[in-house]
């Protein structure tokens, strides 16, 4: 297959959008119903060429620049319609990415703008901020990150660590920061979608998602093959993590006024 930009613009795109997130999102969510409806896209996150799990083993390329030359093409579906699911590092990775293959110095807003123009944000966060760090440090320590109907989980249920919920928490705060300072740079149309909502009512979220997508809703979707893994244990690191936090923050204000 020649690398070049035809190639690269071969998937034939006419509308685009990026669910713009962070971990533990929703975001597996969100995307599998998008993609169940056959018209809004494949949404997947992109592979950096340091995840070879995700080019290689889940994609089967043998070349990183194959799988960048290929992406666009991988997340259309057969009516043009672009979707990635995107946290920051992968953002940038793609901007990245971009400049290393094309030889210009593209971001990853223009590589994407440029394939699926004009392109469509869906910022979707969590607001209990707490409860996804802890999401994502128990899935961190036990590699349990998803559990469908019917699934039972495997291995340890993780031990309470105080100081990975504290690393993730500030970690999801950092990526939160900056998709907010970058999509106030680039002013595009933004969607803004709360996990919460999504959780309750995913079928609403997805007419609003199409609806700013100026898809047509047809009443045709997958029901979520995932389920909740919350369970006594993640309340009690809920309740814990929420009262470390507070002391933390605490005493960085201390720290600051004494200084």
């Amino acid at each position: 297959m020649e690398l070049s930009r035809q190639s690269l613009l071969a998937a034939e795109v006419g509308v685009g959008y990026v669910v713009a997130t962070s971990p533990r999102s929703g975001s597996w969510l969100l995307c599998e119903l998008l993609g169940s409806t056959g018209i809004a896209g494949r949404p997947g996150e992109y592979g950096a060429r340091e995840d070879a799990a995700t080019w290689r083993g889940h994609y089967g390329y043998s070349s990183h620049a194959e799988y960048f030359f290929r992406f666009a093409a991988l997340m259309t579906t057969a009516n043009g319609v672009f979707g990635a699911k995107l946290m920051w590092p992968q953002w940038s990775s793609l901007g990245r990415d971009a400049r290393r293959y094309l030889g210009r110095e593209p971001e990853a807003f223009t590589l994407l703008d440029s394939l699926a123009g004009p392109l469509r944000m869906l910022r979707l966060r969590r607001l209990d901020t707490v409860r996804q760090a802890v999401s994502l440090a128990r899935a961190q320590q036990t590699g349990q990150w998803s559990l469908r109907h019917g699934e039972i989980p495997r291995g340890e249920a993780g031990t309470y660590d105080a100081e990975a919920v504290r690393a993730a928490h500030a970690a999801l705060r950092w990526q939160n920061a900056e998709w907010d300072r970058e999509l106030r740079r680039l002013a595009v149309p933004v969607l803004d979608l709360e996990y919460e909502a999504l959780a309750v009512d995913p079928e609403g979220t997805l007419r609003a998602v199409l609806e700013f997508l100026e898809l047509p809703y047809r009443g045709r979707f997958r029901p979520p093959t995932l389920r909740r893994q919350a369970d006594a244990r993640t309340e009690d690191w809920v309740s814990r993590a929420r009262a470390d936090l507070a002391r933390a923050a605490d005493g960085s204000r201390m720290t600051e006024v004494d200084s």
